[in-house]
């Protein structure tokens, strides 16, 4: 790996939202006496007062919610109550503690047969249930990673543990309550961000916010191949709305329909990494970054959220409690630890290459590598380039190249870093899983976790998604154009590691490289931790995506022991016995000759034609029927002969009123007889 400068690692941290639908049977706890604490009417905003004189929260608008609230509470969560949605608290008290808030984008059950299916079968009635769509929304936690000795930290993941157990934790038989996820009702919201201090958050440096733009637009399409098809911002998801590409820079054209397809500007890794990192300051790039065409002609939509990764925290009003983080939206709706602690270090680990590359020492020596050499020529022999008007926003591609290659400064700032990816900067390349888990430097546990989950939802969206788009506008049926390997038949086939352990911190104790095919000490399956801890054992099938109420129970990460890493099992290199058994002895023993002669004359008689057929045994009654030839004889019925000789017909005119007299109901009266024919 290239060397990097020793600058001591940011104090990342996270805050994660978990949208979910909560349920409560009101008969069920109208008509038990034991169910009396629930009642809206008992429920406050603070734990340790009570609700203000002028509050209800008996309203429609409050008493689920609240109730939900009051149940977390008494089974010992400590949670603030976000009475309106979107008014997340960014103070510093707002980043210290959990807080429960209401979430309109939720969607809730329409029948029956959905609630039974996002359930898993735990509900099975309708009758008296009512739902509201909630938000878990923890406090800052430091991110989970390795440490300088190998080991892997959990560190805020124990608390997101502990908390998802009072959601999914077994009730007894006849609980008038539920908490449920599932991936067509809800999604789950990371924030990364450094650690908060009482007079405000700090806001990511400035190169490394641009790597970590960089990193998320390249391998959009890789990353999009992890997650449910619920997520991939297809046109016919609840989730369209909410959700989609990063990849529609600034005020180039009008772009709108947003098209994904073949009828869509193509995506450039190169045009987009020259127009983030000719960005100045962080306002500047996070309004590049934020900025897509509206339904307008000619007009444009600022600081929008709805994209895979929103960074419009990222943007400094001024203001000290503003929450200054990179919101990564993308993920699934599930109560399932093992998904959601896979996604936190994910989105963590995205962050930490990001800063690497951001340290990283160019090699003195660095050339232009070959796409953008390509890109270079291209520009050198357009149009002379135009004065910038504002900044990256709106300047047209060729301009910005030749405007970059004609300052000497700014072309030795774009290639110090451009040479940090040579081996991605390749022309007509497809990026992979394994070039991002590699820039990631994922080790070998949740390399194995991510490509069994690519290949779960890529069959998933093969048999129900394939063929149906992603642009945003006029319904468009065509399909998304993806650029990263792993959406084509059998271009997942070969697993995203080559080495057992490609861990950053280069201990001693990383295993020995070894083939894809080869068993390891890891297994990854839904309900096994980050890093193993036990020997091995047989992979367990995937659990359903949707989290079941009543029915779950997640693992404690705390107190991981450090992961083994030299007890890999050896390559199978035992040699085969030789094979010394005798040849077979031939074959002496040849059949002898058939004697056809002596076989006896087939005499048997010939059966005569009018052989009658031999009984069937059909238990079915005897047809009785007469059975008449093809072409019976003439009056085999005696049926009489039509006469063909019709006397001829006399047309009659009668003078008719052209309006008859209208009957008892305003309408004409019909006529009493059929007029005879003479």
């Amino acid at each position: 790996m290239p060397p990097t400068n020793k600058t001591e690692k940011l104090p990342l941290t996270f805050g994660i939202e978990i949208e979910h639908v909560f349920g409560i049977n009101k008969d069920a706890v109208e008509t038990n006496p034991a169910f009396t604490w629930m009642f809206p009417q008992y429920c406050t905003i603070r734990p340790d007062s009570p609700n203000p004189p002028d509050f209800d929260p008996t309203s429609n608008k409050y008493g689920s919610f609240l109730q939900a609230v009051n149940i977390l509470r008494s089974r010992g969560a400590k949670l603030r109550v976000e009475l309106e949605p979107g008014m997340e608290d960014a103070t510093f008290e707002g980043f210290s503690q959990w807080t429960m808030g209401q979430d309109r984008s939720v969607r809730l059950p329409s029948d029956v047969d959905e609630l039974r299916k996002w359930s898993g079968g735990a509900v099975k009635t309708w009758r008296g249930w009512v739902f509201a769509g909630l938000e878990l929304i923890s406090p800052a936690l430091k991110v989970p990673e390795y440490d300088s000795n190998g080991s892997f930290q959990p560190n805020g993941l124990t608390d997101v543990s502990t908390y998802l157990k009072l959601l999914t934790e077994t009730r007894p038989e006849g609980t008038p309550y539920f908490f449920l996820s599932d991936p067509e009702a809800a999604g789950i919201h990371v924030h990364i961000g450094l650690q908060p201090q009482p007079e405000g958050q700090m806001g990511i440096p400035l190169n490394v916010l641009r790597h970590l733009a960089f990193i998320c637009l390249a391998f959009e399409d890789t990353i999009t191949l992890l997650h449910h098809p619920q997520r991939h911002a297809n046109s016919q998801t609840y989730s369209h709305d909410y959700i989609g590409s990063n990849r529609f820079l600034g005020r180039l054209s009008d772009t709108f329909p947003r098209h994904t397809c073949t009828k869509g500007p193509v995506f450039s890794p190169e045009d987009a990494f020259l127009r983030i990192f000719r960005a100045t300051e962080n306002e500047e790039l996070v309004e590049l970054l934020t900025t897509i065409p509206s339904r307008n002609p000619g007009h444009y939509r600022y600081m929008v959220r709805e994209c895979f990764v929103n960074f419009c925290n990222c943007f400094d009003f001024g203001h000290a409690d503003e929450k200054r983080t990179v919101e990564f939206r993308q993920h699934h709706g599930t109560l399932e630890f093992e998904d959601i602690s896979h996604w936190v270090f994910l989105v963590s680990s995205l962050a930490r290459a990001a800063e690497r590359k951001a340290n990283e020492v160019s090699p003195a020596d660095g050339t232009w590598p070959p796409s953008f050499a390509h890109k270079i020529l291209s520009a050198s022999s357009g149009t002379v380039a135009q004065p910038r008007r504002t900044g990256v926003l709106d300047t047209p591609t060729n301009a910005l190249w030749q405007d970059t290659m004609s300052n000497p400064d700014t072309r030795a700032a774009v290639l110090r870093e451009a040479s940090k990816y040579e081996s991605l900067f390749q022309i007509d390349k497809k990026r992979s899983l394994k070039e991002l888990f590699d820039l990631l430097e994922l080790p070998i546990a949740p390399r194995r976790y991510w490509y069994q989950r690519a290949k779960k939802f890529q069959a998933e969206w093969y048999v129900g998604w394939q063929g149906t788009g992603t642009c945003l506008g006029d319904y468009c049926p065509r399909e998304a154009v993806r650029d990263n390997e792993g959406w084509a038949s059998g271009e997942l086939a070969v697993p995203p590691w080559d080495v057992a352990d490609p861990h950053p911190s280069g201990a001693s104790s990383a295993p020995a490289v070894r083939s894809a095919d080869q068993p390891t000490d890891v297994e990854m399956s839904y309900g096994i931790p980050l890093v193993s801890t036990v020997a091995p054992t047989a992979e367990a099938p995937f659990a359903p995506h949707a989290s079941h109420p009543n029915i779950m129970t997640i693992s404690n990460v705390t107190n991981y022991p450090a992961p083994p890493m030299n007890n890999l099992l050896p390559p199978l290199n035992y040699p085969l016995p030789p094979l010394n058994n005798p040849p077979l002895p031939p074959l002496n023993n040849p059949l002898p000759p058939m004697n056809y002669s002596a076989l006896p004359p087939l005499n048997y008689p010939a059966l005569p034609l009018n052989h009658p057929a031999p009984p069937m045994n059909n238990p079915l009654p005897p047809l009785n029927n007469p059975v008449f030839p093809m072409n019976p004889p003439p009056n085999l019925l005696n049926i009489p002969p039509f006469p063909m000789d019709f006397p001829p017909l006399t047309l009659v005119w009668r003078e008719e009123p052209l309006h008859p007299p209208p009957g008892p109901m305003g309408y004409p009266e019909p006529p009493s007889e059929d007029p005879e024919l003479p």
